[in-house]
């Protein structure tokens, strides 16, 4: 009985974790705004609750007005501007963050036995 109990909970999170790997969506700036304006995104603004397998592609300039938290593969474009004066940009661990733009933060929180691709 107990082999049967830990197949099928195997099963289960396979089953979840598959299921939750099939949300992953892109999303990508259109225009200049603010970091949590929705009408900047397509296909919608990314969600408070990142999905780690989530791609977000920054192409214009942003305001960062209040501390953003990102998670997942995340990549500043060569046209696109981060800036934020006094605002926190938190990365999540596991998560990579490339830049190819330009970043104007005074401050990143990031768990610092993880490396960083800035």
């Amino acid at each position: 009985m107990n082999k049967i109990n830990n197949k099928t909970s195997f099963l289960v999170l396979l089953l979840l974790f598959t299921f939750q790997s099939s949300f992953a969506t892109i999303y990508e700036t259109t225009k200049n705004g603010n970091f949590n304006s929705s009408n900047i995104w397509t296909p919608s603004k990314p969600n408070v609750n990142w999905n780690f397998n989530d791609t977000i592609y920054i192409k214009h300039a942003l305001n960062i007005t209040s501390t953003v938290t990102l998670a997942g593969y995340i990549e500043v474009k060569s046209s696109g501007l981060l800036i934020g004066e006094n605002k926190t940009i938190e990365i999540k661990r596991s998560s990579t963050f490339i830049n190819n733009g330009e970043i104007y933060i005074n401050k990143t929180a990031y768990p610092l036995k993880d490396p960083l691709l800035i």
